[in-house]
């Protein structure tokens, strides 16, 4: 006997059940690093996360998730926040 045929629906299905988490962490990095570029400078934000500046940033592209933290984390960053 030959096996359940595979239809376009299926690996549709497939796709986005496992893209989904994906897509989500990709959308939350964009508006945290949306609201960080829009209240900060980059030298504040430089002055939190690459304090001996062997990163080099020269630009908000360059900040990872760890750096969100740092940033958010940060008592006098989070008071621009409101």
């Amino acid at each position: 006997m030959f096996p359940e045929a595979v239809t376009v629906a299926d690996v549709a299905l497939a796709y986005g059940t496992q893209a989904i988490p994906f897509l989500l962490v990709g959308e939350l990095d964009r508006r945290l690093r949306a609201v960080i570029f829009d209240r900060f400078d980059l030298s504040a934000i430089t002055a939190v996360c690459d304090r001996d500046g062997s990163r080099s940033l020269t630009s908000f592209d360059q900040l990872a998730f760890g750096d969100y933290i740092s940033v958010l984390g940060n008592r006098d960053r989070r008071e621009v926040l409101g």
